[in-house]
C-alpha cells in the first residue's frame, strides 16, 4: 500500500508520546534509512504533526518552526492544500542546497486524522542531465511545469526559483 498508509509509522506516530522521541528518532531513522537506501534516494524524511519534530534519515533533524523560520513553511502550505500528496522542488539545506525534487505524502490514522508528512527527495542533476541529453537530441526545449504553469525543473537554473512558463521568451 502506500507511505500514507504505513501501519509502521502510523502506530510510531500514535505512540511517539508514550515511548518518547528518544526511542521513536531510533525506529525513525533506521526506517527512512532503510526507504532512502532501498529507493536510491538523497532524502528520506518525517515530520510528527504533535511534536513538530523533523525526523531524517539521521536521526532528528530539527523542530519545525512554523512561525519564525521561513524555510518550514512548506508543511504548513502541505497540510492546508488538503492534497494527499505534492510535489516541490525547492533547495535541500541538508544536502549543500542542491535543487531537489521533494515529493511529500500525508500519513493519517484509521479515522482520517493527520499524524504527519513523510517526504523523499531526488537531486535535480540527474533529471536535468536527461533533459539536456534529450534538448540536444531533438532539438527542442523542455520544461517541467506545475498546474499554475511555475518552472519547476529547467536545465537553466536562472528560470527556476518562482518563474513562469508564460514570462520565459
Amino acid at each position: 500500500g502506500s507511505m500514507a498508509h504505513d501501519s509502521l509509522l502510523i502506530q510510531a506516530l500514535t505512540d511517539e508520546d508514550k515511548v518518547g522521541i528518544e526511542k521513536t528518532e531510533k525506529l525513525m531513522a533506521e526506517y527512512l534509512s532503510g526507504m532512502k537506501d532501498a529507493f536510491n534516494y538523497e532524502a528520506a524524511f518525517l515530520v510528527s504533526d504533535s511534536s513538530m519534530c523533523y525526523y531524517s534519515y539521521g536521526g532528528i533533524n530539527k523542530q519545525i518552526d512554523l512561525e519564525k523560520n521561513y524555510r518550514d513553511q512548506w508543511y504548513t502550505r502541505f497540510v492546508s492544500s488538503g492534497k494527499d500528496y505534492d510535489l516541490v522542488v525547492d533547495r535541500d539545506e541538508l544536502s549543500q542546497n542542491q535543487w531537489t525534487i521533494f515529493v511529500n505524502t500525508r500519513i493519517v490514522d484509521s479515522t482520517g486524522r493527520l499524524l504527519g508528512v513523510c517526504g523523499v527527495g531526488a537531486h535535480m542533476k540527474d533529471n536535468q542531465e536527461l533533459f539536456r541529453n534529450l534538448e540536444r537530441e531533438y532539438g527542442v526545449k523542455i520544461y517541467m511545469i506545475d498546474s499554475d504553469g511555475q518552472i519547476q525543473i529547467d536545465t537553466d537554473e536562472n528560470h527556476m526559483e518562482g518563474k513562469y512558463l508564460k514570462d520565459i521568451p
